[in-house]
C-alpha cells in the first residue's frame, strides 16, 4: 500500500509540474498578441520622419502639399473681368488657393482689368510668418518660409476709365495710394476733342459739355476729379453730353435727316462735301441722313 501511495503521489508531482510548463508558454502567447510582434513595430518606425511627424500630416499653418509646395487661400477685391499674374511656377487654383513652393523666398503678384494695369496698395498674410507689406512683392518675415503663412489677403488700387459718347478713352485714373483724389484736365475745345481722336458728334448730336457729377468723379472747370472712395475697382465713365445741333467744326459726320442742323457761326466760310460750293456760316439745314465731311474755310 506504501508503494502505492508513494507511485500517486509522483504522478502528482508530475502532472504539477506539466501544468505549470503549459501555463507558462499560453501567458507568452497572450502577452505578444497584446503588444504586437516585432514585424509590426517595424512597419510603424517606417511611418514616421526623421524628425519624428507622421507622414502625410503637416505641422506648418498652411496646407503642405508634398515636400516641395504649400497652398495658401488667396482673397483679393477684383470683379470678374480681372486678370491676376503670378511669378513663374505659382499657381492660383479656382478655389482661391495659391500653389507656391517652399522654396520660393517671395513671390511677385500682378492685375489689369480690360488691359488697364491695377497698382497694388496692401498686402496682408497671416500666419506665423505672416505680415503686412505694400508693393508687388509679397515674402514672409525674415527667417520663416511660406510654410508658415496663411491667408494672403491683397488690396488693389481702383481703376477708372473715362470714355467718350463711342466709348473712346479719354484718360485713366489709377489709384496708387489707399486715401487719394486724382485730377485729369479735360480738353477745352471740340477742335481739342477731334485733335485726340475724341468723338465730337455722337448719334446725330454735337457735344455739349461734361458730366458734371458721377458715381467715381466729378467735373468742375474742364478738370476730372475722381473719387475712388466711391468707386468700384474697376470702372468705366461716360463723361460727355451731346446734345448740340450745331456744326463746331471741321469734320466728318453723319448728321440725321429728322434733324435741323445750323452750319458752324456767321462770318464763316464752309464747304460740305465735294460739291464746289461755299456756303455761308450761320446757314439752317437739314441733316442729310449721312456721312459728309464739313469744312471751314
Amino acid at each position: 500500500m506504501d508503494v502505492v501511495k508513494e507511485r500517486k503521489k509522483r504522478l502528482m508531482v508530475w502532472l504539477l509540474i506539466l501544468g505549470l510548463c503549459f501555463g507558462q508558454q499560453g501567458g507568452q502567447v497572450l502577452a505578444t498578441e497584446g503588444t504586437g510582434t516585432e514585424d509590426n513595430g517595424s512597419n510603424v518606425e517606417e511611418n514616421i520622419t526623421d524628425n519624428g511627424e507622421m507622414l502625410g500630416e503637416s505641422t506648418s499653418e498652411t496646407e503642405q502639399v508634398g515636400d516641395t509646395t504649400v497652398l495658401i487661400p488667396y482673397r483679393d477685391n477684383l470683379v470678374s473681368e480681372s486678370q491676376r499674374t503670378f511669378s513663374e511656377g505659382v499657381v492660383l487654383s479656382d478655389d482661391g488657393k495659391l500653389s507656391i513652393s517652399v522654396d520660393n523666398s517671395s513671390i511677385e503678384i500682378g492685375a489689369t482689368t480690360k488691359g488697364q494695369e491695377h497698382e497694388l496698395l496692401e498686402w496682408t498674410m497671416g500666419g506665423s510668418g505672416g505680415q503686412l507689406g505694400t508693393g508687388k512683392t509679397v515674402s514672409p518675415i525674415s527667417g520663416y518660409s511660406f510654410e508658415y503663412c496663411t491667408n494672403l489677403n491683397v488690396t488693389w488700387g481702383k481703376v477708372l476709365v473715362l470714355k467718350d459718347g463711342a466709348g473712346n478713352t479719354i484718360a485713366v485714373c489709377a489709384q496708387d495710394k489707399p486715401k487719394q483724389e486724382k485730377t485729369v484736365s479735360l480738353p477745352q475745345t471740340v477742335e481739342e476733342m477731334s485733335g485726340k481722336g475724341m468723338e465730337i458728334c455722337h448719334n446725330g448730336l454735337f457735344f455739349s459739355e461734361w458730366v458734371s457729377s458721377m458715381s467715381g468723379g466729378s467735373v468742375t472747370d474742364n478738370v476730372f476729379t475722381s473719387d475712388f472712395q466711391n468707386a468700384l475697382t474697376y470702372m468705366e465713365l461716360e463723361i460727355t453730353t451731346y446734345g448740340k445741333t450745331q456744326v463746331p467744326c471741321s469734320g466728318t459726320f453723319d448728321l440725321y435727316d429728322t434733324e435741323t442742323y445750323i452750319l458752324g457761326n456767321t462770318n464763316e466760310t464752309w464747304t460740305v462735301g465735294d460739291d464746289g460750293y461755299e456756303y455761308s456760316g450761320g446757314i439752317s439745314f437739314i441733316g442729310p441722313g449721312s456721312s459728309y465731311s464739313y469744312t471751314k474755310k
